[in-house]
């Protein structure tokens, strides 16, 4: 096939994508729900041993149990999930940054104000955070 100047022109099939762009967002959720415990499960096993500290990991788990489900919800309704926003990684870093040091705050004092402080290691939590 040839242009009005007689040149030929060449069609190139579209790139065959691997995901479907808009099926980011899930990858991201996916991965925030698994990394966030496993996370705070290793950062309790790390303070265990470097410290020698008898540490439960579970109460790991449940520190990261607890944290995700307030950081994931948040991260949605602040458009962090977004693939666009995905895109974009200092924009994304400074946002995760201020979330995360804002959910930690307030399971801090949510833990001082119920008196359920003494219960949690303040080494992991540190760690975690």
């Amino acid at each position: 096939m040839a242009d009005k100047l007689g040149n030929t022109l060449t069609f190139w099939p579209a790139p065959r994508r691997w995901i479907r762009f808009d099926a980011l967002r899930f990858f991201a959720l996916g991965a925030d729900v698994i990394t966030i415990p496993v996370v705070s499960v290793l950062s309790s096993i790390a303070y265990d041993r470097l410290w020698g500290v008898a540490v439960d990991p579970l109460d790991g788990l449940g520190l990261g149990l607890l944290f995700a489900a307030l950081f994931i919800p948040l991260s949605q309704i602040n458009g962090m999930y977004q693939p666009p926003n995905l895109l974009r990684p200092i924009w994304q870093m400074s946002r995760v940054a201020v979330l995360w040091a804002t959910v930690a705050a307030f399971l801090a004092i949510v833990a001082f104000s119920l008196k359920i402080g003494g219960m949690v290691s303040r080494g992991v939590t540190i760690t975690f955070a």
